[in-house]
């Protein structure tokens, strides 16, 4: 089953590391009796999509005298302009938050999926890579019907460990995008144009959540608009 990753912003695209299926990541087993021989875990393996840092930044949550939360880049661990730190960091509204004490921060990434095939993404943290880039608090995930909404992805978290700085650089494993199908298909992840269609078919979700709290509501609505085939491969 084929999954299209596909830039949002073609301008300096080629500067983010491309996303992996996770399987492709591991050794050569060492034995027929190795964990990575066993096919219950290279199954698994197989339908995880790591996502990659797409530069490396260094953040600090600050509190005022007020209560009030502010982030500070720290400069000697940002390799990216401050320009492209404030369009894709965003410290949420308090409103927002699980708890009012806890600010939660999303930080946008470069890539979105496409499938024609009926799938469930799931993004969940990375916790299968060891070099993993480690949070400050609680990972937020969730899960959403793929072929209908293929949608821009954040990686968000709570700040819960006000006083613990958060850090990625480039091409660490940021997150994964678990594939889930009826058969529980392998998949082969591909580069995707953002074809004419696929725009056009985008543009009537986007923002949708700033006119509703559930966007799963319009799904029966959305799906009428679908082309049969939105993934178009380079």
């Amino acid at each position: 089953m084929k999954v299209g990753f596909v830039p949002l912003n073609l301008r300096s695209s080629i500067a983010y590391p491309e996303p992996r299926v996770l399987r492709k990541s591991r050794a050569v087993p060492l034995d027929r009796r190795a964990v990575q021989a066993c096919p219950a875990v290279n199954g698994f393996e197989r339908r995880i999509i790591e996502i990659l840092a797409p530069f490396s930044l260094g953040l600090e949550l600050v509190e005022n005298k007020n209560g009030r939360f502010d982030l500070h880049v720290i400069e000697n661990l940002t390799r990216v302009d401050l320009d492209v730190v404030n369009s894709v960091v965003t410290l949420m509204p308090r409103h927002t938050w699980r708890s009012e004490n806890t600010p939660v921060i999303q930080i946008g990434l470069p890539h979105f999926f496409v499938c024609d095939d009926q799938v469930c993404f799931t993004q969940m943290p990375a916790w299968a890579s060891e070099d993993a880039v480690e949070l400050p608090g609680l990972f937020v995930g969730g899960g959403f019907p793929g072929h209908i909404w293929p949608r821009s992805l954040n990686l968000a978290f709570e700040w819960s460990k006000k006083d613990t700085i958060f850090s990625m650089r480039r091409s660490q494993p940021i997150c994964y995008l678990m594939v889930e199908t009826e058969k529980q298909k392998s998949i082969s992840l591909v580069a995707a144009k953002n074809s004419p269609a696929l725009v056009e078919y985008r543009m009537r979700f986007e923002d949708v959540v700033k006119f509703t709290s559930n966007s799963f509501d319009l799904m029966p609505d959305l799906i009428k608009y679908r082309p049969e085939n939105l993934l178009s491969e380079f």
